[in-house]
């Protein structure tokens, strides 16, 4: 029997312009500096938002406003909110894929399915490793 690895690396990317609350509105603004997915669906780097239509349905939208995709997602409640609002990324396959998302201040955020991914994600180091995390970079653990 095969035995397929999954390589998972984790790539925080810095929200920029995030308004609003994770129920209503926009959830997160990010400028994504590499292609990456969400679920069957692949998107090139830009800016990026993210908009709650419903508890458990976003909406992407690309840099000129217009709806570039629809995702369902699933809540995951922190009981520390996070002081920064973040997308979680993980590499899956050889691609950047799009697995949370995280609003500065709010205790729940929204995580998506995702496909093959047979590992969990490692932590995020803020260690040698990490590039500068301001918004619009990204920062990864080697």
């Amino acid at each position: 029997m095969k035995r397929h690895t999954t390589s998972v690396l984790t790539v925080l990317v810095i929200i920029v312009g995030c308004m609003g609350t994770a129920s209503a509105g926009t959830v997160a603004k990010a400028d994504v500096p590499f292609e990456f997915s969400i679920g069957d669906r692949t998107y090139s780097a830009g800016t990026y938002s993210l908009v709650a239509l419903k508890d458990d349905l976003l909406a992407l939208y690309d840099e000129r406003g217009q709806n570039v995709g629809m995702m369902l997602t699933m809540k995951e409640r922190n009981f520390e909110p996070p002081t920064e609002s973040k997308m979680k990324f993980e590499l899956i396959n050889g691609r950047h894929v799009l697995t949370e998302v995280w609003t500065a201040g709010q205790p729940t955020g929204y995580m998506f399915a995702v496909k093959g991914a047979t590992t969990a994600a490692a932590a995020v180091s803020s260690g040698g490793g990490s590039q500068d995390a301001r918004p619009g970079r990204m920062q990864h653990s080697n």
